[in-house]
């Protein structure tokens, strides 16, 4: 553990550490409450002797966060390096993400319409910062307010970093097959549009990806003729094949009567 409960961060932006939160990879997630406020915080770091690529992605997503203001987004207050780890505050906001809630049985699906839609202003701002996301699933999202908030941006690159033979970033099943060809792949904004469409089927059928991944069958007839089409268009194995932005998927979704 980098903090303990009732440590401090820094002077800067001084919170007080009330417990460690469950999730979190390569880093560690505490809640904190700044300091004479009802507020809490969310500090997310990595000691200084974790690996280069943990404390490389923990700089890469604090400094993602400072570009995005979004209400659908974590706001990042700041981003410290001291002697034996590093770290950065962010916004917290309470919800059960949408695994937590597809464990308690089906979703309606005006409130997938409505997820799916808060995902497409959100993914399409990101686009047009330059952020490509790269591990969209029901995991890191969660559902506040009747509102979508994206989390863990640990994953997410700028779409100049990108190169032919970049390494992998995403999860299995909800990653675009372009991620796993040899050779000169090409990764853009599209990756991001077949994870929506896989995070959409688990949503709807309640089905691990991975187990179907090539072909997103809908079995319920009424969900079918609704969002199969949806779907087969953000899946498409080519990436050529699918919707050109989230402008197109937000329009089609939006017309769906649920």
């Amino acid at each position: 553990m980098i903090f303990r409960p009732g440590e401090m961060t820094r002077e800067e932006f001084p919170c007080e550490i009330v417990r460690r939160l469950p999730g979190g990879f390569m880093a560690e997630l505490y809640l904190a409450k700044l300091q004479n406020t009802r507020h809490f915080m969310v500090v997310k770091g990595v000691p200084q002797k974790a690996p280069a690529s943990f404390k490389e992605a923990l700089k890469r997503e604090a400094e993602i966060l400072k570009k995005i203001r979004l209400e659908t987004i974590p706001e990042m207050y700041g981003y410290f390096e001291e002697k034996e780890k590093q770290y950065f505050i962010m916004s917290y906001h309470e919800g059960s993400n949408l695994e937590e809630l597809l464990s308690k049985g089906s979703m309606p699906e005006k409130q997938i319409k409505e997820i799916a839609l808060d995902a497409c202003r959100t993914l399409a701002y990101l686009h047009k910062k330059g952020i490509i996301y790269s591990d969209l699933k029901p995991s890191n999202m969660i559902w506040c307010n009747k509102h979508l908030i994206l989390l863990d941006f640990g994953a997410a690159l700028f779409s100049e970093e990108i190169g032919p033979h970049f390494c992998f970033r995403g999860t299995v099943g909800y990653a675009a097959p372009e991620w796993f060809r040899e050779g000169n792949r090409k990764i853009t904004y599209l990756a991001d549009v077949f994870s929506l469409g896989a995070t959409l089927y688990r949503l709807l059928e309640r089905q691990e990806p991975k187990q179907h991944y090539g072909k997103f069958l809908l079995m319920d007839k009424q969900k079918k003729n609704r969002w199969q089409s949806v779907l087969d268009k953000c899946c498409a194995p080519e990436p050529e094949k699918r919707y050109r932005s989230m402008a197109h998927i937000y329009d089609a979704i939006n017309n769906i009567q649920v």
